[in-house]
């Protein structure tokens, strides 16, 4: 049971990046530099429509149905891919100091989501994953600082949208 409640914070804290990436892509585009925040913003409505389905799936779990995990395991699958797309987003001059808030973030994230997937399958397999909790641990804390890199992300993208 200690290890669900482990499972379920780290969950929603999942959730609170897909607000976070939601600010990220409030702005719209303008100019030269309009495709670029459209796809920002394509991503980020991805983004946030895998948490959503997460958040939705959430409650639903049950570590003793196998298709439970293969439920989580694909929706991971759809966040590391849209994070791995946000990382791989070309920037023009303009937007170069979102654009490496927003790579350090997917970077973090895509490291957090990967070592928190390990210790699911642990957990959905039924072994014990509290013992590797710190690998759960370290997972939350890339989670956290791929937040941190989010948000400041966005504050500069508002930032320089509101000089423009």
């Amino acid at each position: 049971m200690k290890g669900y409640l482990k499972i379920k914070k780290v969950l929603a804290l999942l959730l609170v990046m897909a607000m976070l990436l939601a600010m990220v892509s409030c702005s719209g585009g303008k100019s030269a530099e309009e495709q670029y925040s459209e796809e920002l913003d394509t991503i980020s409505s991805e983004i946030g429509e895998v948490f959503t389905d997460f958040s939705q799936q959430l409650p639903t779990l049950d570590p003793n149905d196998s298709t439970s995990l293969e439920k989580v395991e694909g929706l991971l699958d759809q966040m590391n891919e849209t994070f791995r797309k946000l990382g791989d987003l070309e920037a023009p001059e303009k937007y170069r100091q979102v654009q490496q808030l927003l790579d350090e973030s997917s970077d973090n994230a895509l490291q957090g989501l990967e070592m928190i997937q390990e210790e699911l399958q642990v957990y959905f397999t039924g072994g014990n994953p509290s013992g590797n909790s710190q690998k759960l641990v370290e997972g939350t804390q890339l989670l956290l600082t791929a937040s941190q890199k989010l948000q400041e992300a966005g504050e500069k993208r508002q930032e320089i949208e509101g000089n423009s």
